[in-house]
C-alpha cells in the first residue's frame, strides 16, 4: 500500500527495517526504505475492523544510495513507540 501510494519517492526501494505495533483496533507499523534518492521514514496503521491502511507520515531522513554534496550520512537508531491505552 505505502509503495502504491507513494510510487514516486519508493521506486526501487529496499526495506532496511520494519516494526509493528498491535493495539485492539490497529496495528502501528514503522518502516524505514532506501534506494537512490533517499532514506525514508514511513509510519503507517492497519484498522482490524475497517481493513483499511493508510500512511500517516512520510518523511526523508537522508540520502539514499547515490552520493552528492548536498547530502551526508544518516544515523539511523530503532524506534520504539509505547502505546497505553486511555479509558
Amino acid at each position: 500500500m505505502v509503495r502504491d501510494q507513494y510510487w514516486y519517492y519508493l521506486d526501487n526501494s529496499t526495506v532496511v527495517s520494519t516494526t509493528s505495533i498491535p493495539t485492539t483496533n490497529q496495528y502501528y507499523f514503522v518502516t524505514i526504505y532506501i534506494n537512490r534518492i533517499g532514506t525514508f521514514l514511513c509510519i503507517s496503521h492497519w484498522d482490524l475492523k475497517s481493513k483499511v491502511g493508510g500512511v500517516n507520515t512520510l518523511v526523508r531522513l537522508g540520502s539514499g544510495f547515490a552520493t552528492s554534496k548536498d547530502f551526508g550520512p544518516v544515523d539511523l537508531s530503532p524506534s520504539v513507540l509505547k502505546l497505553e491505552s486511555v479509558q
